[in-house]
């Protein structure tokens, strides 16, 4: 996890590219069930959070100044996610969604 090497090198954006990685998970999302791909995206949120809250408050000082790239506030993110999902269930596609479905 990027936090985890922040701790021990130096606060600076990731080498990976975020979409890259987003678009390599697809295929693996589309042979999982549906339920399956909510347990495991629901654990890794979790898992994301607690790593955020169990941070030294000075090195989450640091992380908020210097790692302009990285939103430790994660509600947004997961709103886009969200909101693809919606577009989805609602008979549109990821880029181009349908109704919300809330």
């Amino acid at each position: 996890m990027l936090l985890e090497r922040w701790k021990t090198n130096a606060i600076a954006a990731s080498p990976h590219d975020a979409d890259t990685i987003n678009d390599s998970l697809k295929p693996i999302a589309n042979v999982m069930g549906p339920v399956e791909v909510r347990r495991v995206t629901v654990e890794a949120a979790k898992m994301v959070d607690a790593a955020i809250d169990s941070l030294d408050p000075g090195f989450l000082a640091r992380v908020e100044a210097e790692g302009a790239a990285v939103r430790l506030n994660r509600a947004l993110h997961r709103e886009h996610h969200l909101q693809q999902v919606n577009g989805i269930l609602a008979g549109g596609s990821a880029e181009r969604p349908g109704r919300e479905l809330r």
